[in-house]
């Protein structure tokens, strides 16, 4: 077959489909060819091509809306599904060489094209297998039936007699071909009825879900043309209910923003309240810099939200009622501050101090943005950073310990080395005595805890009693850490008993005896001891100097002076001492335990020590005086009746020794905690003060919770007020279009032109409003098939009362 000339175009056409719609045993075998005269140009058919050729032989997968050739020799439109080996229509043989690079061409420029420029619209392709037409029916093309591929051609476009396209706007079929056959000719473009075919169809804009759209895209959809179609691509359909429902999916939006950044200002609050052990200087500048960042987006968030308001409620104002150009842009404008005060203090009503409704709004508008970036500032003071109470920071430095070098009530230089020892021994009872009614805590040495002022501890026994050393902040002594060293008081009593004496000098006459004290001890050797300043009903406690139980250990002696009282006799205020009794102890003091522990991490431990000496002098701390005599090696302390260490006279053995450990361990105490000697040490734990965010959460849960909230509110009303005029899109490019009539007087000339030399031509009175132009023809609007127009309307026009932001649904143009 010879090629076309460029005045002709071959189109080719076989189908398997059968009208029982059996592809595997095709029906029909008939080639057929129809030419028509040259009223088409280069490119202007579209191809589709599907090539099978059993037992390995040709195959090509579907192209559509494609070019084959830009040669104005030939345009040929293949359409087929399937063929047997042999079934190649012959009227295709000669083009069957050319097919591969054909292929190879339309699968590197153009695979799986859905669309292609054809002159100067879109390629509709056909694939002539099934087809929908309008009535929604399946539509088969018998051989020998009309057109090859029943498509019309007009106005440089393709269409598909057998199926309606349209982008919301129903387009009925071209009127269909002649009759089929041989010499059947297309009609030239110019005989045909002008169309118009939206080439927006199949955008990514049509593909979008409708109900996500911005509220100014007013389409036209298959369900708003009510059968009457429409031949301009200008006009769209406003529908009320549609617009109010992205109006608020539009607010909603930003809406979600505010509520994120609220939760993330509730989320840092949170989460950095929880640092119990202190913040460190980046947690700090961590916390300032999101606070911060956070506020400013807040503030953003505000001004975006009360903006995209201001957006969507100025159609209604502007339809409202007609104003002077400058009040007009005012409105216009008024999602600019400058704008809103502008309209506060200008828009004022004539010959009148009362303000106007929009001066009203306005004024409570800027007031309420206002108030939300105050409540936004006030959330910094919903928050303090504060040192903790419970805790402290630990960080390697200078660690104030206790220094057990030497005893006294105050420092001593040179480390107390020349510091007597009745001195040492006067400052261990002072101390005791500081420590006399410190409370004692059941525990273990495993727990590992104190508390600010004093404490000692004791196990459930009571068969010794200890204290854990408390270490400070050298600068902040308030600041510290309970350590895991102790030191362990253990005191063994047995009582003796008396032969003579006990009785404070009330059992004889003889001024002589009054102070002598005659005993038997638990070896049965009698002893005769010179004991001053005894007191019925009191114990006196003595502390030998010259004990011989140990270099760590202290011998002591307690009298209980009897005052001839018992439990049934003696007066409330008394304690009965029916008769006297003496008790012997022995009271060691143990060295510091964990001293040298890697978890503190001292460089120098050795210091931590507590010399035997000292041990001694605080072993026996409940009976020292600090004044030594000649005459005996025993010091003598009495403690009043009414005081702890002056047992009833029921007590034991265990009981006299648990009042020696307790004081012992008591002075240890308040050596630490109440102005002992200390040392200042390197360590790995040294306490720092922890600072800690503290949250006034019902003020901060109150500000990030009722921002959300009241903009929420107000993005109802939004939505409900703005929702009933057309929204227009915010853009410079739509305003110009909107106000092109009203400034038609200027032409091409006044780009330099102000604002007032704008209007001045206009007159002082030239008032303007967007709206919906009334029309005679349609003074209900109720009719949703007529077009109406949306406008700036002149009030010099003498259309009269609008419909006051009301905009009745229907089609727009």
């Amino acid at each position: 077959m010879a090629a076309a000339s460029p005045s002709t175009s071959l189109v080719t056409h076989w189908s398997d489909n059968g009208p029982g719609g059996d592809r595997r045993k095709p029906p029909i075998e008939q080639d057929a060819h129809h030419a028509w005269p040259g009223s088409l140009s280069a490119g202007t058919l579209a191809v589709a091509v599907r090539w099978e050729r059993g037992g390995g032989g040709l195959k090509g997968p579907a192209q559509r809306g494609c070019y084959i050739d830009n040669s104005p020799q030939f345009h040929l439109l293949l359409s087929a599904t399937r063929r047997e080996p042999g079934s190649l229509p012959s009227v295709l043989s000669p083009f069957v060489p050319a097919v591969p690079a054909l292929l190879e061409q339309l699968t590197r420029k153009f695979t799986m094209a859905h669309y292609s420029r054809i002159g100067q619209g879109p390629c509709i392709p056909n694939t002539n297998i099934d087809y929908t037409t309008s009535a929604g029916q399946a539509t088969y093309l018998p051989s020998g039936a009309t057109a090859p591929t029943a498509q019309a051609y007009q106005d440089g476009y393709l269409y598909n007699a057998n199926t309606s396209y349209s982008n919301g706007a129903y387009q009925p079929p071209p009127p269909p071909f002649g009759d089929a056959g041989p010499g059947s000719t297309i009609p030239p473009a110019s005989n045909q009825s002008p169309r118009q075919h939206d080439q927006r169809k199949g955008s990514s804009a049509s593909r979008k879900s409708s109900i996500f759209r911005s509220p100014w895209e007013h389409e036209m959809k298959e369900k708003h043309l009510h059968h009457v179609p429409t031949s301009s691509d200008t006009i769209r359909y406003f529908d009320r209910a549609r617009q109010t429902c992205r109006v608020f999916l539009e607010c909603l939006y930003l809406w979600f923003g505010t509520v994120v950044v609220c939760t993330g200002i509730f989320g840092v609050l949170y989460g950095f309240s929880t640092f119990r052990f202190g913040l460190s200087q980046t947690h700090k500048y961590t916390l300032n810099a999101l606070i911060t960042g956070l506020s400013i987006l807040l503030g953003l968030a505000f001004a975006a939200q009360f903006k995209q308001y201001a957006e969507m409620m100025r159609w209604r104002f502007l339809s409202a009622r007609y104003r002077t150009l400058g009040h007009f842009e005012d409105v216009l404008d008024c999602d600019s501050y400058r704008s809103t005060l502008r309209i506060i203090f200008t828009h004022h009503r004539p010959g009148s101090w009362l303000p106007t409704k929009e001066q009203v709004f306005a004024a409570l508008w800027f007031l309420v943005f206002v108030t939300f970036n105050v409540f936004a500032a006030l959330i910094g003071l919903t928050y303090s950073i504060d040192v903790s109470v419970d805790y402290v920071r630990l960080v390697p430095g200078n660690v104030s310990v206790a220094n057990l070098k030497y005893i006294s009530s105050t420092e001593q230089p040179d480390n107390g080395q020349d510091y007597r020892y009745q001195y040492q021994r006067a400052a261990a009872n002072l101390w005791g005595q500081v420590g006399a009614n410190f409370p004692a805590y059941y525990t273990t040495y495993d727990d590992i805890w104190s508390v600010s002022g004093g404490i000692v501890f004791t196990t459930r026994a009571e068969d010794q009693y200890w204290n854990r050393f408390v270490d400070t902040n050298p600068d902040h002594q308030a600041t510290n850490v309970v350590s895991v060293r102790t030191v362990t008081s253990v005191a063994v009593c047995e009582e003796y008993t008396i032969t003579f004496g006990g009785y404070a000098g009330f059992n004889t006459d003889d001024p002589t005896l009054v102070n002598i004290l005659q005993y038997i001890d638990t070896q049965g050797n009698t002893h005769s001891d010179y004991v001053p300043g005894t007191a019925t009903g009191s114990t006196t406690w003595m502390g030998d100097t010259a004990s011989s139980c140990g270099p760590r250990c202290t011998q002591l002696l307690a009298l209980q002076s009897a005052n001839n009282y018992t439990v049934a006799t003696a007066p409330d205020d008394v304690i009965p001492v029916p008769k006297p009794r003496l008790w012997a102890c022995n009271n060691t003091v143990s060295q510091v335990a964990n001293y040298d522990y890697a978890w503190e991490g001292f460089q120098q431990p050795d210091l931590l020590t507590l010399p035997d000496p000292q041990a001694a002098i605080l072993a026996g701390a409940i009976g020292w005086t600090g004044i030594n005599t000649t005459d005996t090696s025993f010091q003598f302390v009495t403690y009043a009746g009414d005081t702890y260490y002056s047992p009833s006279g029921d007590v034991t053995g265990r009981d006299i020794a648990g009042l020696v450990m307790k004081f012992t361990a008591g002075a240890l105490s308040a050596m630490d905690a109440f102005g002992g000697p200390r040392l200042n040490l390197t360590g790995l734990r040294s306490p720092n003060q922890a600072q800690v965010v503290n949250v006034k959460w019902v003020n901060a849960g109150a500000i990030l919770t009722g921002i959300p909230v009241v903009q929420f509110i107000m993005l109802v009303g939004v939505v409900w007020f703005s929702g009933k005029a057309m929204i227009l899109e915010p853009s410079y490019l739509k305003i110009a279009h909107l106000l092109r009539p009203t400034l038609s007087h200027l032409g091409e000339g006044g780009s330099l032109l102000s604002a007032n030399e704008i209007a001045e031509p206009l007159g002082p009175n030239f008032k303007i409003a967007y709206g919906v132009k009334p029309d005679p023809a349609d003074p209900g609007y109720h009719d949703k098939t007529f077009v109406r127009q949306v406008a700036i309307i002149p009030e010099h026009d003498g259309f009269g009362k609008l419909t006051r932001g009301k905009m009745p649904t229907g089609r727009y143009d």
